[in-house]
């Protein structure tokens, strides 16, 4: 969204919008933003997670994520019809991670059409669209301190503006984000390989 931290919230700065009063730019709220609903302060952005759901198309089961040298392993000289061959005692594996989809939508709070309003409106929605294109990536920092990125597809854009409630109709714009992840389910397997083949000595009985 290209905001920034201030203090214990995220606000944006977008030209031609004005912030609602007492805010330094306009607010973005996370998941459950009690505080908007409360006040009805807006302009504002809110964030929302929605399905978390299986992807079936990238769903690859029996494969594994990854096949290495344990920590532990030590390796070790075999002989083998080919000649001499070095390779770790033991070995560790973890099957592929299970993928899902995760969806967020982004919704867009203004004052109601007509007047400014509607003109602030639109520039929040082509400030989102700019961040979020029909096809963009998200970078995370996972558990290990690495930066990594999922793919994130921009599924379209709804027009509230005519819904009876008084509080949807503060919704101008609500723009659906479709993350592609992965969650690891399956723990870290070591087991033991063959370090050398075994030997069939054939002898000749002597009469």
């Amino acid at each position: 969204m290209g905001g920034r931290v201030n203090g214990d919230r995220f606000y944006v700065t977008i030209d031609g919008v004005e912030p609602p009063p007492g805010d330094p730019a306009i607010p973005i709220h996370f998941m459950y933003p009690e505080d908007f609903y409360a006040n009805f302060r807006y302009p504002a952005f809110v964030i929302t997670r929605d399905d978390v759901s299986v992807s079936q198309q990238r769903l690859h089961p029996f494969t594994q994520k990854y096949r290495a040298p344990a920590k532990t392993a030590t390796f070790v000289t075999a002989q083998t019809q080919n000649g001499p061959r070095t390779q770790a005692d033991r070995m560790a594996m973890q099957e592929a991670a299970t993928p899902y989809d995760l969806t967020y939508t982004i919704n867009i709070y203004n004052s109601l059409r007509g007047g400014p309003g509607r003109s602030a409106a639109n520039r929040m929605l082509t400030h989102v669209l700019k961040i979020w294109p029909v096809y963009g990536q998200v970078w995370v920092t996972d558990s290990l301190g690495e930066q990594r990125s999922y793919e994130a597809f921009n599924e379209g854009i709804v027009n509230l503006d005519d819904v009876a409630g008084i509080l949807e109709r503060m919704i101008q714009f609500a723009v659906t984000i479709r993350v592609e992840a992965e969650y690891d389910l399956a723990d870290q397997t070591i087991s033991r390989t063959a370090t050398q083949p075994p030997v069939l000595s054939l002898q000749r009985k002597k009469p």
